[in-house]
């Protein structure tokens, strides 16, 4: 199913669902840079994100991304992104606001759904209010051979679910083929950091979010070259201080422009660590 045949699902998963507050969710088409822009697409990461005239929460108003739309990064300038919405829309963004695709919760999904409808004929649908924490699943009807054969299928599926997509709790309601009616509900909890967060870049851009370990996280961040020591210093424990005390390693990697590690800095249950101008071993 391509993404504009799950748009066209919308009228139809409305009609079916009514007001039961459950949706499918819909892939949001990518927009290609003009060829004299140079930068980074990255993914709204958090829903409802404004689009500001200026760097600057008192500026205007241009618009806003929901959870899942992408932006090209042109530059950083004081932990705020320019950005290019589509092909005539230009403004900012706080950078904790934006972060590469491997780690949007909603592209993810898209990629999951796709995947239970193709190769299992599984029907996913969100929460309108608890969007990614509580799903709903409509098998096909020859699945529902018994309950306990459905709680065993269902655990296995959130565990992939929590693992390929959203890792905090999560509430899988299976429904009735063809109704509304709950055949059985599974909850099962998720893991610490369910959220990846992303800090506010003083400078540079996000070039890479390692978070596959939910106790560890790494961040890459390119850099201009006329960023001195003392502040790559002050912006890594700046950023290290972002992260609760649930993460036990938190690691920053700057590279400069020309490919060169200029910093590599360490948090960890022994304290600080780092080497200057020097990559990590």
């Amino acid at each position: 199913m391509n993404s504009f045949q799950t748009y066209g699902l919308i009228v139809l998963i409305t009609i079916i669902w009514g007001c039961a507050g459950k949706e499918k969710i819909v892939k949001q088409p990518e927009t290609t840079p003009p060829e004299q822009q140079a930068g980074t697409y990255f993914w709204a990461v958090k829903p409802e994100i404004n689009i500001r005239a200026q760097n600057s929460t008192a500026a205007a108003k241009l618009g806003k991304l929901n959870d899942g739309d992408s932006v090209l990064v042109l530059e950083n300038k004081d932990g705020w992104y320019r950005i290019q919405h589509g092909n005539n829309t230009f403004g900012w963004i706080r950078s904790d606001l934006l972060g590469p695709k491997k780690i949007s919760v909603f592209a993810k999904a898209v990629t999951f759904v796709d995947s239970l409808q193709t190769n299992h004929g599984t029907e996913l649908y969100f929460d309108k209010t608890l969007l990614h924490k509580r799903i709903y699943l409509a098998y096909p009807p020859e699945k529902y051979t018994s309950k306990d054969q459905v709680k065993i299928m269902t655990e296995k599926l959130v565990a992939d679910y929590q693992k390929k997509v959203y890792r905090g709790d999560v509430a899988a309601r299976v429904l009735v083929p063809a109704t509304q009616e709950e055949y059985i509900t599974i909850n099962k909890p998720g893991k610490i950091n369910a959220h990846v967060t992303l800090p506010v870049l003083p400078f540079g851009i996000l070039g890479d979010v390692d978070s596959a370990r939910p106790e560890n996280i790494a961040l890459s961040i390119t850099i201009p070259d006329k960023i001195s020591d003392t502040q790559l210093m002050d912006a890594a424990r700046k950023i290290v201080s972002v992260y609760p005390i649930s993460y036990s390693r938190v690691s920053v990697l700057f590279i400069s422009q020309q490919d060169q590690c200029r910093l590599w800095f360490v948090e960890d249950e022994n304290g600080e660590n780092y080497q200057l101008n020097k990559c990590p071993e």
